[in-house]
């Protein structure tokens, strides 16, 4: 924790258990990075976040554990989509605020997913055809019900009214 490192540098951090107080707890739960804590006991009061190896260790066992903590993160990172001011998990079916969320169905997070991969508007039956493979003359509200129903959880929980918008040649995020 010396001033000159940059963090930044390292996809893992080994970390002494010993020196740790709660600034620098704090200060590795905000880094986006692999931390691993070394002790010489059992710690159970730290953070969740943080993998412990007990001294002493084999080089093998540090090496598992730093993969095994790469495969979490990056299992994380593809599972969490930030939206606006909002986070969708689509592991857990939530999108979230601020320690608030709502449940979603697959449904409407592969109706999300389509309008955010999309720079302009997307047509009704692009999503009928992309989400539910309708046929392009299928006459049906199911894009508008759907919509319907997500905005309001949205704007129930969030007072979010502007999470999908209804452009005239689509639909937005």
């Amino acid at each position: 924790f010396k001033v000159n490192i940059n963090f930044e540098n390292y996809d893992a951090l080994m970390v002494y258990e010993k020196n740790l107080d709660k600034k620098k707890i704090d200060f590795l739960n905000k880094l986006e990075k692999i931390v691993v804590l070394v002790s010489e006991k059992d710690s159970k009061f730290l953070s969740n976040r943080f993998s412990i190896i007990k001294l002493p260790v084999k080089l093998d066992d540090i090496n598992s554990v730093i993969l095994n903590l790469n495969i979490k993160k990056k299992f994380s990172s593809n599972s969490s989509i930030k939206i606006k001011d909002f986070i969708l998990n689509i592991n857990e079916r939530k999108i979230s605020q601020n320690n608030q969320f709502i449940e979603i169905t697959e449904k409407e997070i592969e109706l999300i997913k389509i309008l955010l991969n999309s720079k302009i508007p997307v047509k009704k039956n692009k999503i009928l055809n992309s989400v539910w493979k309708y046929s392009n003359d299928a006459d049906t509200h199911t894009v508008e019900t759907h919509i319907y129903r997500l905005r309001k959880k949205m704007k129930d929980k969030f007072n979010e009214q502007n999470f999908i918008i209804n452009k005239k040649d689509g639909y937005i995020i």
